[in-house]
């Protein structure tokens, strides 16, 4: 019988209860969106970057259980890099819980944002043109609504829409720069436009000046 995860068993239940008072039991390091940790306090943290959820809630919680079991005595930190929503089926239970877990243990839930979330706010703005209503629903969209159980973009939740909103594209940690999709190679950090850290794919996936880890959510081909 596997032993129970610490951080899946504990997180969980805090979050139900909306609590912050155990907060300090995990840690306290600087690390908000778009910012830098204070490197002398993570020496005991390990950061694991959670690429792509898209509404897959069961595995979201089995790959936090597995991190945590991987960390042992160190504690866990877990940059998600964006595509909360969209083509799986709990895209609502993904977003409350990650809400939740950010607002309750900010130094161990870092999210970002990807470019699902960029189309999903754009469909649900009020004066939305039908046509990023239409290319959110061809992106998975459609999925979204259905966990919401609404018919509309627009009545998703004020909350949810201006969290997603707001969450930074960055997170720096003074080793590594996590993103959603990539950076325009040969642009300081400071300069790189919104739109290449959601969506570039190329020149930075063939550049030899940009070193580091990344991988793209693999999408079936569109039917004819």
């Amino acid at each position: 019988m596997n032993r129970p995860s610490r951080m899946y068993a504990r997180i969980p239940a805090l979050l139900e209860q909306g609590t912050t008072t155990t907060v300090n039991s995990i840690g306290r390091t600087r690390a908000t969106g778009g910012g830098e940790s204070d490197g002398s306090t993570m020496k005991n943290t390990i950061t694991y970057a959670i690429g792509d959820v898209h509404g897959c809630f069961d595995k979201l919680m089995a790959l936090l259980a597995h991190c945590d079991a991987h960390s042992g005595s160190r504690k866990p930190r877990f940059v998600f890099l964006g595509d909360y929503v969209d083509r799986g089926p709990d895209s609502k239970r993904v977003v409350e819980f990650l809400m939740r877990g950010q607002s309750n243990f900010p130094e161990r839930f870092i999210c970002l944002k990807g470019n699902h979330e960029e189309l999903l706010v754009s469909a649900a703005r009020l004066n939305a043109l039908r046509e990023e209503r239409d290319v959110w629903i061809r992106n998975g969209g459609d999925r979204t609504l259905s966990s919401y159980q609404i018919d509309e973009p627009q009545s998703l939740p004020p909350d949810t829409t201006n969290w997603l909103g707001s969450l930074p594209t960055t997170f720096s940690d003074t080793q590594r720069l996590f993103v959603h999709a990539g950076i325009m190679p040969g642009v300081s950090i400071e300069l790189q436009e919104e739109d290449d850290l959601l969506w570039i794919r190329e020149p930075f996936l063939s550049s030899q000046a940009v070193t580091g880890f990344w991988s793209f959510t693999v999408t079936p081909p569109r039917k004819p």
